[in-house]
């Protein structure tokens, strides 16, 4: 789920500058290690929301430059600092609605996790954003592969 994650936000930083999405360097990713599949299933993603109109893609970019959340000191220890630069990330391309932000921290904070870094963080969204969510644990986050 981590490498859909990447490949979105190589897509939606891409489509953020103004480019069509039949300019999107697929073999780029391709180099990258990236399976046709993978890719794939990325793009389906990103036409699924550019066509239902619904989509929160590119619309959180337009408040650029303006805060959109504090932390307070315990939420702040639930991230690495590079966690919660991806999280913000997911949510200035719109990946990542502002609901479901606070709907991960929120369940963070009741399980008492900490730390959470990037790659965690391209876990739980990938599973949410790709609906595999299962029993096994926080979207994908078991509590014994956080470091507490």
């Amino acid at each position: 789920m981590e490498r859909l994650v990447e490949i979105l936000i190589y897509f939606a930083t891409e489509l953020s500058k103004k480019r069509q999405i039949d300019e999107l360097d697929v073999k780029f990713l391709l180099n990258k290690g990236y399976s046709k599949s993978e890719i794939s299933i990325a793009l389906s993603w990103i036409f699924e929301r550019l066509e239902d109109g619904k989509s929160t893609l590119f619309q959180n970019m337009q408040s650029e430059g303006k805060s959109f959340r504090y932390l307070h000191e315990a939420e702040r220890d639930l991230f690495t600092p590079d966690g919660w630069q991806e999280l913000t990330q997911l949510y200035s391309l719109g990946l990542l609605s502002l609901e479901l932000l606070e709907l991960f921290i929120d369940r963070a904070m009741m399980m008492g996790l900490r730390n959470i870094d990037s790659e965690q963080v391209k876990k739980f969204v990938g599973n949410l954003l790709f609906n595999s969510a299962g029993n096994d644990g926080f979207y994908g986050l078991a509590r014994d592969e956080i470091i507490n």
